[in-house]
């Protein structure tokens, strides 16, 4: 009963970790393109800036992810094993990592829908791009109040951040849900329902043969 719920957090932490590094890892190329879109103003050094500022939101926001993953993988085995040795010290501390693993896939859940909104700004709807790739390119932004021209290297690493965040959106909304329902389940075997679970302590048996003391009732006179 505890090996299926944990196992399936275990498994959605592994791929959630690929995830949450790919996330934390993303950053903006170096180019020679002249186009600035994004930037603040058109000095080397402000380009520079405003790349730096991009890269380390994406660190940041990775982090949440990388987190839940270890965390969720550690409780996923930590319960597995804690329910097949029926141990309450080792699901009890699950369903603390299981909670904790909930709050950061929620936060990550929303860090990803902002990087999700960002990237989108660059989508193949706003901006249209050439299809060559020497760094030189500019794409031309196509709906009002946007940008006039773009970098397709920026361009590009954006609508790579939007990818990378919709799959942190759906895995942390999966891990979530595994990690509450796999919190439930551990914590009914510790709290609420132990012997249903078989997780009950064991009373201690004396040690040693029992000794009889005295004469046998039937052969006293």
């Amino acid at each position: 009963m505890l090996t299926i719920p944990n196992g399936i957090v275990l498994t959605i932490g592994l791929v959630m970790a690929i995830v949450g590094i790919l996330l934390a890892t993303h950053t903006m190329p170096e180019t020679t393109c002249l186009a600035y879109g994004i930037y603040s103003g058109s000095s080397s050094s402000s380009r520079s800036s405003a790349r730096d500022d991009v890269n380390s939101y994406a660190f940041l926001g990775g982090m949440p992810a990388v987190i839940a993953a270890l965390l969720a993988i550690i409780g996923g085995v930590l319960g597995a094993i804690g329910g097949v040795q029926k141990s309450m010290g080792m699901v009890g501390c699950t369903v603390a990592l299981m909670y904790i693993v909930l709050l950061l896939s929620v936060i990550c859940f929303f860090v990803s829908m902002l990087g999700n909104a960002i990237g989108d700004v660059y989508s193949e709807e706003y901006y249209t791009c050439p299809d060559g790739d020497t760094g030189e390119e500019m794409c031309v932004g196509t709906v009002k109040n946007m940008y006039g021209m773009a970098c397709k290297t920026d361009v590009d690493s954006f609508r790579s951040y939007a990818a990378k965040s919709q799959a942190g959106m759906a895995f942390a909304a999966m891990l979530a849900i595994a990690s509450l329902f796999a919190g439930i389940f551990d914590c009914s075997a510790c709290c609420c329902c132990p012997d249903n679970y078989e997780m009950k302590s064991q009373p201690k048996q004396p040690v040693g043969a029992p000794v009889t003391y005295g004469q046998p009732a039937e052969n006293a006179q």
